[in-house]
């Protein structure tokens, strides 16, 4: 039975890895942008500190300053999470794609050549990560070919 030639791209090959990777990137995105609110949060603090040690009264214009500045920082931030996030989803599936394919396509071809008892060349896709897996796979095959 003949299937149709598809085109399209499978970006999920391997999920559990696939998952994991982008969690990992998720979550070190997600501990930077921690790191730097902690840091602008010190910032203000500082300032907001300073202004009590000035006894500058609650409703003085600093403290204003200082709040609205805090608002914009906050707002800032939550827009930076949400496009970082929208970014690092695809890029992890992509990158992740990546890593995967070239093991999956690997795989497949080695279980082929087992089933079938004959040895041949594995090709690597131009891009693809890993290529000296391939490489010395072939000069593996080349040394040690059955005469």
């Amino acid at each position: 039975m003949n299937q149709p030639n598809n085109k399209r791209k499978v970006f999920l090959i391997n999920p559990s890895f696939q998952f994991r990777f982008m969690a990992y990137f998720l979550l070190f995105t997600l501990i930077s942008l921690i790191l730097f609110y902690s840091a602008n949060y010190l910032f203000i603090y500082n300032f907001e500190t300073l202004g009590h040690q000035l006894n500058l009264p609650e409703g003085h214009i600093f403290f204003k300053f200082i709040a609205k500045q805090e608002s914009k920082l906050n707002m800032i931030f939550i827009a930076s999470t949400a496009l970082l996030m929208i970014v690092q989803i695809p890029l992890g599936l992509f990158l992740s794609h990546k890593i995967a394919g070239p093991i999956f396509r690997f795989t497949n071809t080695l279980t082929s050549m087992k089933n079938k008892k004959e040895i041949e060349q594995v090709k690597c896709r131009k891009g693809d990560f890993f290529p000296e897996i391939y490489s010395s796979f072939n000069q593996y095959l080349d040394k040690n070919k059955p005469e």
